[in-house]
């Protein structure tokens, strides 16, 4: 059953009609192809954008989401440039609230860099806001592999709200990032409905800072 056919109210006004995400961290390794854009390979945004990352034989996977706090992306010593000599593989939360969102994300994927994008939605927000807010989100930043859940939460205000999301990603077959909250159990639904979800523990700015 989808979260669709339940009786909870929600209507969900797609942004995309990707094919779903996969179920699991393995099967999003696979065929991966950093060139490669939903419409043309037929693959969902969190395989179609993102990079390789060696095999783990069975051991738990972690990523690293830095999020990106508005400053100068090509100097200093956070810079880009630095940045690509780190270590493990990173991604980077772009502000979709911020005007040169979408510019940011490319100069991340020029870079060679995962994107997600980071939304916030106001507190007591309604499922209406968050379609809103997908639909213009999505497209502008169409190179991303997965959302995030601001800092600042919204995500899980209520089970309504919760699944509208989760529809709108399992159409799109974008993963989600959600804060640790609770039970939670908006993960746990997302998985149940094919998205991927990944929940953040702790995150960090692009430039060190922790987030307020």
């Amino acid at each position: 059953m989808t979260l669709t056919d339940r009786e909870s109210g929600v209507t969900v006004n797609r942004p995309g009609s990707a094919t779903p995400a996969p179920e699991s961290a393995e099967a999003s390794a696979g065929a991966v192809d950093g060139d490669a854009t939903p419409e043309d390979s037929k693959v969902p945004p969190i395989e179609a954008f993102a990079q390789p990352f060696p095999p783990t034989e069975g051991k738990p996977l972690m990523g690293i989401v830095l999020i990106d706090d508005g400053s100068g992306l090509t100097s200093g010593a956070q810079g880009l440039a630095a940045l690509r000599s780190f270590p493990y593989p990173l991604s980077f939360a772009v502000d979709a609230s911020k005007p040169d969102a979408a510019e940011r994300m490319a100069l991340y994927r020029e870079a060679g860099f995962e994107v997600v994008a980071m939304v916030s939605l106001p507190e007591g927000a309604q499922p209406s806001d968050a379609e809103t807010t997908f639909n213009v989100v999505l497209p502008d930043l169409d190179q991303v592999v997965a959302v995030l859940e601001a800092p600042d939460g919204g995500f899980q205000g209520s089970r309504d709200l919760s699944d509208q999301i989760t529809a709108i990603l399992a159409d799109t077959g974008h993963g989600l990032i959600t804060q640790d909250k609770g039970l939670n159990t908006m993960p746990k639904l997302a998985r149940k409905e094919g998205v991927l979800p990944i929940r953040s523990f702790a995150i960090s700015t692009a430039t060190g800072r922790a987030p307020r």
